[in-house]
């Protein structure tokens, strides 16, 4: 990579775990394509609940040549409308408690940003591109 990625939290507390989990997943986005220029994460609160826990958002700009790769990791709306309808919401009655974790939102990011960069490369070297 030509440029040292970054790494941005919003609204959280600085992790150092949670850091070196996403420049790990960095350097393993490069065995899928060495040409990646640059990369910037942001891992911020999506929405704040005292009651039902944390949602967390996970933004991956990947710089490739000629091109740039955005990744938005959104927790799922689904969960939210059937909490909406639930008249007591209850530890049994969560459908999705992973995604009050930032660990699995960044792990769900860094899939999709896989996926998304196999397909760039694919796509690069089937118009002779690459």
């Amino acid at each position: 990579m030509q440029v040292t990625p970054t790494v941005t939290f919003h609204g959280i507390d600085h992790s150092q775990a949670l850091e070196a989990e996403i420049r790990t997943r960095i350097v393993a986005l490069e065995t899928y394509c060495d040409s990646i220029t640059g990369c910037a994460v942001v891992v911020g609160l999506a929405q704040r609940h005292h009651q039902r826990g944390n949602r967390f958002r996970v933004r991956i700009n990947l710089t490739v040549p000629g091109r740039q790769l955005v990744i938005a990791h959104e927790p799922s709306l689904h969960a939210t409308a059937q909490h909406a309808e639930a008249e007591k919401v209850t530890k049994d009655s969560e459908p999705e408690p992973e995604h009050k974790h930032a660990g699995v939102a960044v792990r769900e990011a860094f899939d999709t940003a896989q996926r998304r960069l196999q397909d760039f490369v694919r796509t690069e070297r089937s118009t002779g591109r690459r």
